[in-house]
């Protein structure tokens, strides 16, 4: 397996589909991304900043898993990655459809698989089941199909 550093939307993406969830009222997806929000926020409480801001968990989220994706190419390849520094930015809205493939490209990308990964693939999980029940080839299967 190859190892890449991700580029700065993937992640971007990723973050703010989780804190659109958490916020917006309308959502299907809260109840599985408020562990990721509540994960992020207890890291960023930990930090010895005194700039915290109630949206800073988004950042030390975002950092926390370019870290990671940086981890996997010093692991993979036994030496530092030449890519820049990673800036988080609020990106364009993505589709849910686009904000899955991110997160699939971001665990291809991190070999490790520590709480935060774990909990991000349960969000890929989750959301691999909603795009499939919207498909019309699952709303056409049959329910209790008997031969």
């Amino acid at each position: 397996m190859s190892v890449q550093v991700v580029n700065d939307q993937v992640i971007n993406s990723i973050v703010d589909f989780i804190d659109y969830e958490t916020t917006s009222q309308c959502t299907g997806f809260r109840h599985i991304c408020e562990p990721i929000k509540a994960y992020a926020q207890n890291m960023t409480a930990h930090l010895s900043n005194e700039f915290n801001t109630p949206d800073k968990w988004k950042q030390t989220l975002a950092h926390h898993l370019y870290n990671l994706n940086v981890l996997s190419w010093c692991i993979r390849y036994d030496e530092p990655t030449t890519e820049e520094s990673y800036s988080y930015s609020t990106p364009k809205i993505c589709s849910t459809m686009q904000v899955f493939k991110s997160i699939q490209c971001l665990l291809y990308q991190c070999g490790e698989c520590i709480q935060i990964l774990k909990l991000i693939e349960d969000l890929q999980d989750y959301l691999c089941n909603h795009l499939l029940m919207k498909t019309m080839e699952y709303q056409k299967a049959d329910w209790n199909q008997r031969n």
